[in-house]
């Protein structure tokens, strides 16, 4: 089954792009497009896409908007935000809202193609350079016991360790010998005790809790 996306953009040249680049992939299917946050809600609801690629800047309700209404109305389209602004506010705040990624449109295209696949498994994604800078902000010196004081198991926090250290869920799987999917269950356990939404956020604690974190990027 193809994924299934919908492009959210008020220039049609830019959804004509991104849907002819998608064109070229045979994984991909664009089932709707749409030019403003009030647009890109109701088709998504109409069309229940798998990805919603997403433009911040759009008239008619932006961007975060447009990601906080779908997040609540039809949580099985996952957003990922594709826009041209690297500020670190506009990320943490899409991730927020609940989308569950961050492409710069300056990235290659192989990296957008990546992104969406790692998104429609269930994955967070966001650029390299910009989570680096917001988890070395959260930086302070790691402590002994943190884990178990959370209540993480020692598996769950050998899988921190290994996401804040960027790897993705089938690089974790084959370093601890489990399957993708017991490493998803472990991700889902680790949010839910240290009550964060995304795997930034749980990276962020790593960083600031786990020795042995944080040799790498999300």
């Amino acid at each position: 089954m193809p994924i299934r996306v919908l492009l959210a953009d008020d220039h049609a040249l830019v959804r004509q792009g991104i849907r002819e680049l998608l064109s070229s992939q045979a994984d991909f299917l664009v089932v709707g497009e749409a030019a403003t946050g009030n647009e890109a809600v109701q088709a998504v609801m109409d069309t229940r896409p798998d990805v919603v690629l997403m433009d911040i800047h759009m008239p008619s309700g932006d961007g975060l908007w447009a990601t906080t209404e779908i997040a609540r109305e039809v949580p099985t389209s996952r957003v990922l935000i594709l826009t041209v602004s690297t500020e670190d506010d506009h990320l943490r705040e899409s991730l927020r809202r609940g989308a569950a990624g961050y492409v710069l449109k300056t990235s290659p295209s192989d990296s957008l193609f990546q992104a969406i696949r790692e998104v429609a498994r269930g994955e967070t994604t966001v650029p390299g350079a910009m989570a680096s800078r917001i988890l070395a902000t959260m930086g302070q010196a790691p402590s002994r016991g943190a884990g178990h004081e959370a209540g993480l198991s020692t598996r769950e926090q050998d899988v921190l360790r290994l996401l804040s250290n960027g790897a993705t869920n089938r690089e974790i799987a084959e370093s601890l010998g489990i399957s993708e999917n017991t490493v998803k269950a472990h991700l889902k356990s680790v949010l839910r005790k240290l009550g964060v939404s995304n795997r930034v956020e749980a990276a962020g604690w790593a960083l600031r809790h786990l020795e042995g974190a944080g040799h790498g990027v999300v």
